[in-house]
């Protein structure tokens, strides 16, 4: 299965470039990440914000004609959450500090990207799906809650582990499992000019990160499920092409 995957891929590739000029070259960027968590019984939902994280990697455009591209790569991104203490604190008590989950990607998107031109530049809309694959991440809070003139400080982290189904033995102290597997839909504008592409999308996570339960008993991923959400803004600069 894989060499037939990989097979594939050398042959579309193959097949891309030779109906298209090809350009590649750095992306830097930076995500907004806010999970969205929606459970069964909804007073479990935590309160969650955005986290800042960084996005990077190498970018490819083929291009077809003057306005449709498609564009593609490979990328180091970063995911994940704040919780948002204040909202979670019940009345008469004070938090101060944080509590966040972290995650790591590789990711590629393939995005269809049609071209508006001005002037010289371009004014582009893209759109299609990422595949991502979690390669690491953490969670970490450190905070001090105040009430009735007492103070108690909490401070600690757990790792977090990438499977798509856990059972019995998955049973590690101090450890959270997410779905390693995570499919979702971008979509965007962007401003191109010279080999210069600057993209401001949004990532719409469309798997749920609760991991399939695979021992005994029944499976309730559905009743916990988790997606990603992302706002990017990157830069991009491409070699080649015209």
């Amino acid at each position: 299965m894989k060499k037939l995957l990989l097979l594939v891929t050398l042959v579309t590739v193959f097949c891309l470039s030779t109906i298209a000029q090809i350009s590649f070259g750095p992306k830097v960027g930076l995500n907004l990440a806010k999970c969205s968590f929606n459970f069964k019984e909804s007073s479990e939902e935590p309160d969650v914000k955005m986290r800042m994280a960084p996005l990077v990697g190498i970018a490819i455009n083929f291009q077809f004609t003057d306005a449709l591209a498609l564009q593609s790569g490979l990328f180091f991104t970063g995911k994940g959450t704040a919780f948002d203490l204040e909202k979670m604190a019940p009345e008469d008590v004070d938090i101060d500090g944080y509590m966040r989950f972290s995650t790591s990607y590789l990711e590629i998107p393939v995005n269809v990207a049609y071209g508006i031109a001005i002037g010289e530049s371009q004014i582009q809309i893209f759109v299609g799906p990422y595949l991502a694959y979690g390669i690491m991440g953490k969670q970490k809070w450190d905070f001090t809650v105040k009430y009735d003139g007492d103070s108690d400080t909490e401070k600690d982290d757990i790792k977090i582990k990438f499977k798509n189904k856990i059972d019995e033995s998955d049973d590690e102290e101090d450890t959270m499992y997410l779905t390693a597997l995570n499919f979702g839909l971008g979509f965007g504008l962007g401003f191109k000019t010279g080999p210069i592409l600057i993209n401001a999308g949004y990532e719409l996570g469309l798997t749920n990160l609760t991991p399939k339960w695979g021992g005994e008993g029944d499976d309730d991923r559905d009743d916990y499920k988790i997606t990603n959400g992302v706002i990017n803004v990157s830069v991009s600069y491409f070699f080649g092409g015209k």
